[in-house]
This record gives structure tokens, C-alpha cells and sequence, in this order.
């Protein structure tokens, strides 16, 4: 596999070990993403950037989880203020278990 993109959304599990942010993996920082109601799917993205790609069961969930003190969170933890666009995801291919 060649080099990616900042852009470009396309991910192993073996690259995702390979990623480092200080001395944590992301797999290890993705294990607290399991528990989260209501959140179906979690990408981490980005080369230069720390951006992530949430799919939620339905708009409530994921404006449960992504705050205020969420937003003041990050701020704090990544010295700037997250920016969260609401799409709605009209189809999803899912290869892994061949559903559409």
C-alpha cells in the first residue's frame, strides 16, 4: 500500500496500530470508544490533523456525546476547538458483513 493523503479515508488495523499520538496507540485510545451509546463506528483520520469520522444510530446519540464540555474538552486536550458537521448518511456498504 502506498502512501495516503491526509484526505483520503482509507485504513488497516495494522496501520491504526502503527499510528502514535505521544505513548498511546490509537487502538489503545479506540478501546474507549466501544462503550458509547448509540455510536456505531468511529474513524480515526488525518496525517496532520486529529480528526475522526463518527457514525451514530440517529442525530440524538451523537448530539448526547458531542457536548459543550466535550467541545471544552478537546479544546483543552488539543489547544483548539473541534468544528462538528452533521451529515445524513443516506446508504452505507458494509463489506465487511456484506450488508448494504
Amino acid at each position: 500500500m502506498g502512501e495516503q493523503d491526509s484526505d483520503d479515508c482509507c485504513a488497516t488495523q495494522a496501520s491504526l496500530r502503527q499510528c502514535q499520538r505521544g505513548s498511546k496507540t490509537f487502538e489503545d485510545v479506540a478501546l474507549r470508544f466501544q462503550e458509547i451509546p448509540g455510536l456505531r463506528t468511529k474513524c480515526f483520520v488525518g496525517r496532520t490533523r486529529i480528526d475522526g469520522v463518527y457514525i451514530w444510530e440517529d442525530r440524538v446519540a451523537g448530539e448526547g456525546y458531542l457536548t459543550p464540555a466535550w467541545s471544552d474538552q478537546m479544546a483543552k486536550s488539543f489547544g483548539a476547538v473541534p468544528k462538528v458537521t452533521h451529515l445524513d448518511v443516506r446508504c452505507v456498504v458494509d463489506n465487511t458483513i456484506g450488508e448494504i
